[in-house]
């Protein structure tokens, strides 16, 4: 499943467990890439993880903080300056201090 149909699929009323399968499809590819190949994988995969931040469902930004994780905790050769993580920084910034009624769901 590539970028595109994941977004569409986030903003339509398909089950969200195809967004689910996708992501652990995503993320399992992600661990599996050598250093030298994550670059050219990483752009889309951090596409697809704020876009599962910018929802309105707390499942489906549990499941991209989860990935985004996951990505975080790979150790690169060299490091990738290009790379902007201000979108990232702000999104979890605004999560710490969210409103949402169920409390568990809320300190996920």
């Amino acid at each position: 499943m590539d970028q595109n149909a994941v977004c569409v699929t986030l903003s339509s009323p398909c089950p969200r467990s195809y967004v689910c399968i996708a992501m652990e499809a995503l993320d399992q590819l992600l661990m599996a890439c050598h250093c030298q190949s994550i670059n050219l994988f990483v752009e889309s995969f951090l596409k697809m993880v704020a876009k599962l931040l910018e929802s309105e469902k707390p499942n489906l930004q549990i499941l991209g903080t989860n990935s985004f994780v996951k990505f975080a905790n790979i150790e690169e050769d060299t490091p990738s300056y290009h790379r902007s993580y201000d979108f990232f920084v702000s999104r979890f910034s605004e999560m710490c201090h969210s409103s949402y009624e169920d409390m568990e769901i809320r300190t996920k």
